[in-house]
C-alpha cells in the first residue's frame, strides 16, 4: 500500500527546527514526508531524516521576482505528486503554497495552513492592515483547515476569514521536562554572571530588534537608579550597537549586560529572579513559555500572546502601555511581590502549553484527515 504523501511548505529552511516534532510525528504515522523551502544561504541546518526536500527559490519580501519563480517551481511539484495534503507555514510560503494548491483541491488535496501570528493583529501598524489583511482574506478561501496558535488571532479568524475550519491550537509546544530537572550550578552560574546573592537577576531572550523592544526595559532601570538590580538580555541582531550605547549614556553598565547568542537559555532562566518580555509583536512567545516552565515570574507587554500565558496578579504583569514610567513602576512592583508564588503559578499554568498536549492535537488533525 502505498504511503499517503504530505507536503510542508514553509519559506526559510531554518522554520524547520520548530516543526521538528510534527516531522517526526508524520512519519511514524506512516506519512511520506515532502519539505519545500529555500535551502540556500542556510547555516547549521536543522537535520532530518527520511524526508523528500524540493528547493523552492521563495523570497521573504512578497513583492520580489524569485516568488513568480517558486510559485512556479512549487506548482510542478504538485504537478508530479499527489499530495493529500499540503502544509503550509510563513506568511510567503503560504500565500505561494495556497495559489498553487488550488486546482488540486478541486481533486482532493487538503490545504492546511498554520498562522504563526498575523501580521494585522491589534495595535498593528495601518500598513500591515491595508497589505496583509486583504490577501489573507483571499487565501482563506483556498485553506480547508486554518490553524491559530493565540485566541485574539483565532477570533479573528473565525469572525472575518473564510477557511472551511478553524483551529485554535496553544502553539508549537515547549517541552517541560527539560525544565523538570534542578539546576544545581544556579549560585555558581550568577557569579559567572556577576550576579551577587541578595542582587535581583531580570533575563530578556529575544532579537535585538525594533520589535523585541529591549530599549524600554534599559530606560525604566535608569529611572528605578536600583543598583541591586542586573539585567541580562540574550540575544543578537541589528540593534546591538544602539542597544550597548543607551547602556552607556544611561550610566548602567554595571548593571545590564548584552550577553550575544546562548545555548545555555534553560540555565539562564533557572538563575534569574524574573523574567521581562517588552515585545511589541509576538504571535505565541517561545521565550516566555520557557520562562514560566523554568518558574520565573513574568512582566511583559499587554499584547497579543503574552495576555494568552500571563495572567496578571497571579504569574506576574502585563504592562499596558509601552511607556518607560510604566515598565518602571511594574518592575517596582515585580519587586516588592511574592515572586516565587507567582513563578509556581506559571509553571502549573504552561503544563497546557506542553509539547505532548500539543502533539496529541497536531496528531489528531493528521490522523482523522
Amino acid at each position: 500500500m502505498d504511503k499517503k504523501k504530505i507536503l510542508i511548505v514553509a519559506t526559510v529552511w531554518g522554520f524547520f527546527n520548530f516543526l521538528k516534532n510534527d516531522l517526526e510525528l508524520l512519519e511514524a504515522n506512516g506519512y511520506e514526508v515532502h519539505c519545500a523551502t529555500n535551502f540556500k544561504n542556510v547555516n547549521n541546518p536543522p537535520k532530518v531524516q527520511n524526508m523528500i526536500k524540493h528547493q523552492i527559490d521563495f523570497s521573504r519580501k512578497p513583492l520580489s521576482q524569485n516568488n513568480v519563480k517558486a510559485f512556479r517551481q512549487l506548482s510542478q511539484v504538485m504537478a508530479e505528486n499527489e499530495f493529500a495534503i499540503v502544509h503550509c507555514h510563513t506568511p510567503v510560503g503560504s500565500i505561494i503554497a495556497r495559489l498553487a494548491a488550488g486546482k488540486y483541491r478541486k481533486k482532493g488535496t487538503k490545504v492546511y495552513y498554520t498562522a504563526h501570528g498575523f501580521h494585522f493583529y491589534k495595535g498593528a501598524p495601518l500598513i500591515n492592515w491595508l497589505v496583509y489583511y486583504p490577501i489573507e482574506w483571499l487565501c482563506s478561501w483556498k485553506t480547508d483547515l486554518l490553524i491559530t496558535i493565540n485566541k485574539e488571532d483565532h477570533d479573528r479568524a473565525r469572525k472575518h476569514l473564510h477557511a472551511k475550519n478553524t483551529l485554535y491550537i496553544p502553539g508549537i509546544g515547549i517541552d517541560i521536562r527539560k525544565f523538570d530537572g534542578i539546576f544545581t550550578d544556579a549560585g555558581k552560574k550568577r557569579r559567572e554572571l556577576g550576579v551577587l546573592e541578595d542582587e535581583i537577576m531580570v533575563l530578556s531572550v529575544g532579537e535585538l530588534s525594533k520589535r523585541k523592544n529591549h530599549e524600554v526595559v534599559i530606560k525604566a532601570l535608569s529611572k528605578l537608579s536600583n543598583k541591586r538590580i542586573k539585567y541580562f538580555i540574550a540575544g543578537e541582531g541589528n540593534l546591538k550597537q544602539y542597544l550597548q550605547k543607551l547602556i552607556e549614556e544611561m550610566r548602567l553598565s554595571e548593571n545590564v549586560r548584552l550577553l550575544g547568542y546562548r545555548s545555555d537559555i534553560s540555565k539562564l532562566c533557572q538563575c534569574a529572579d524574573i523574567f521581562a518580555m517588552p515585545s511589541q509583536q509576538e504571535g505565541l512567545p517561545v521565550a516566555l513559555m520557557e520562562a514560566m516552565a523554568s518558574g520565573l515570574p513574568c512582566i511583559c507587554s499587554d499584547i497579543r500572546g503574552n495576555h494568552d500565558l500571563i495572567v496578571p496578579g497571579k504569574g506576574g504583569y502585563l504592562v499596558t502601555n509601552q511607556s518607560v514610567q510604566c515598565w518602571a513602576a511594574a518592575i517596582r512592583k515585580m519587586l516588592s511581590g511574592d515572586k516565587k508564588a507567582m513563578g509556581a503559578f506559571n509553571r502549573h499554568i504552561i503544563e497546557e502549553f506542553s509539547t505532548d498536549k500539543v502533539q496529541q492535537k497536531i496528531k489528531e488533525i493528521y490522523l482523522t484527515e
